[in-house]
């Protein structure tokens, strides 16, 4: 295969990953919307279309996640089969139909919501998932409806508490997506009600999708940053494993890679940073000639006026700054694609 084969090819591949997660994004979008039968439609298309990139993508590693993506879906399809001949019917979740009223509206999301905790409690973890993740979905709906100050206070508190729920819960991938679109949605009806939110102005309906289409980078969600991520757990029985993976390397470095090993298993009493500075910033594979420059400046500002900037940024904190943490689990607040976003690691070397 010469070079403008390889490229035509490999453009291909962009065309059809593009299509792909386009169609995803449909589903999910006709599922809120209460559209089942849709929703199932575009996901058996989607499934169609990575079955079509397995066959000429040459990564083995993404050809995996793949696989794991279309059993996930297939998963998704047989809920709605469920759900199409279930009696139960949801309201939508973008508009409210003119016969319903508020307190339908929280009479329903509430029932739900015991619902989910019932399930919870009997450790029917994967349908409890699903309820919260629906309750959610229908209180951010009571929210829009309400002009009440209080009633939205509560009912942002009781979302966030779900949702957090949820996190916990959380078994398949596909599910962030879903957590990230209410995320994102609460955030923007708490700026359209009572101005700015600590990580967003108010949103138009335009910046909202932006950030929607924006949080999927490289086949990985990064969801906005809220405050309640500052109570992330960092502290595991187990070594904390990273649920997207570990990092996919060249042909070059898995010809001199030796393998994963956490810092404990490397070095006596690790610690997170040791000192700061920019000359410790170096470019080597990253493209992003702003981007490192923009790294040495924060770090050489941090040490000459000592004022935290990029030690604010990891997570977990001591007292002075990030810490070693034994479980293996960080956390980085970055601000990129127009809104603050956490993105979660695991420390190997």
């Amino acid at each position: 295969m010469n070079k403008k084969q390889r490229q035509n090819s490999a453009n291909e591949l962009l065309r059809q990953y593009e299509r792909a997660s386009d169609i995803v994004n449909r589903a999910g979008n006709e599922y809120k919307m209460g559209n089942r039968e849709m929703a199932k439609k575009h996901y058996i298309e989607a499934i169609n279309i990575y079955g079509s990139i397995i066959k000429i993508e040459p990564d083995q590693i993404k050809r995996n996640k793949i696989s794991t993506k279309c059993h996930e879906y297939k998963m998704l399809v047989k809920q709605l089969d469920g759900e199409l001949t279930n009696t139960i019917n949801l309201p939508n979740t973008h508009t409210v139909s003119h016969g319903s009223t508020l307190d339908n509206i929280l009479n329903q999301a509430q029932s739900i919501q015991n619902q989910a905790e019932s399930q919870d409690k009997q450790k029917n973890y994967t349908e409890a998932l699903d309820l919260y993740t629906k309750a959610a979905e229908i209180f951010l709906n009571a929210i829009k409806e309400t002009k009440n100050e209080s009633l939205h206070q509560k009912l942002t508190t009781k979302v966030k508490h779900l949702l957090d729920r949820a996190e916990e819960l959380k078994g398949l991938p596909t599910k962030r997506m879903k957590r990230m679109s209410l995320l994102i949605n609460l955030l923007a009806v708490q700026s359209a009600n009572y101005g700015t939110s600590t990580s967003l102005c108010k949103l138009t309906k335009e910046e909202t999708d932006i950030l929607k289409h924006t949080s999927n980078i490289n086949g990985r969600n990064y969801l906005p940053w809220l405050e309640t991520d500052l109570k992330e757990e960092f502290k595991f029985d187990k070594p904390f494993l990273d649920p997207d993976g570990t990092l996919p390397l060249s042909d070059i470095q898995r010809k001199n890679f030796g393998g994963w090993v956490r810092p404990s298993d490397i070095m006596d009493n690790p610690k997170m940073i040791v000192m700061i500075s920019s000359s410790a910033v170096k470019q080597d594979i990253v493209t992003d000639c702003s981007f490192v420059a923009s790294m040495c400046v924060c770090a050489a500002y941090e040490r000459k006026f000592e004022k935290q900037l990029i030690t604010s940024c990891i997570f977990p904190q001591g007292e002075y700054g990030p810490v070693y943490n034994p479980s293996g689990k960080y956390m980085i607040r970055l601000i990129f694609n127009g809104i603050a976003r956490k993105a979660s690691e695991v420390a190997t070397a």
